[in-house]
């Protein structure tokens, strides 16, 4: 019989918050937005040929104040609803981190990518001002290089220079 000792474990768990961050470029800086939510993510390995994605939703329109992720309580002089517009990503980096519920410490990068495609999921009703829900689906800086086509490597030679192997070369290979 195997005796297990005590827990050093102390209760409550903190539960790590999603964070969802935004820059235009990938010189800008990261910038938190509360008004975006991730719906799912995805990691993979280098050799297994699937695009890392991650799916995010916004709603626009006549919208309920989010609940500050590092209070977890809206202040009460915050109003309940507010006006949000559409929002373009198109080509914007993004990422999601995980914080402490706390707010104390910067969390870790969970995953990163470029937004490739948004949808919009436009809602109806007697409003004045568009209401609906945006979708963007982000993939992984590898997914770069799926774009790209290459068909041929060069080989520096000191004496004759660069020389055309017109051979694809084999990434992650060891020589």
């Amino acid at each position: 019989m195997t005796k297990l000792a005590p827990s050093t474990v102390s209760f409550p768990f903190e539960t790590p918050v999603p964070i969802v961050e935004t820059k235009e470029s990938w010189g800008g800086n990261w910038k938190v937005d509360e008004t975006i939510e991730p719906i799912n993510a995805s990691r993979s390995t280098a050799n297994d040929g699937q695009v890392e994605t991650a799916v995010f939703l916004r709603r626009y329109g006549e919208v309920i104040n989010p609940v500050r992720s590092n209070k977890r309580k809206r202040a009460s002089d915050t109003p309940r609803f507010h006006s949000q517009d559409r929002l373009n990503l198109l080509n914007h980096w993004i990422q999601i981190r995980l914080t402490p519920q706390s707010g104390r410490g910067k969390g870790e990068i969970i995953w990163r990518g470029r937004v490739y495609a948004q949808q919009d999921d436009i809602g109806s009703g007697d409003r004045t001002q568009a209401v609906g829900n945006q979708q963007f689906i982000a993939y992984s800086p590898s997914h770069s290089f799926n774009l790209i086509e290459i068909n041929k490597s060069f080989h520096n030679d000191n004496s004759a220079g660069n020389i055309t192997l017109d051979t694809t070369p084999d990434f992650n290979y060891q020589y």
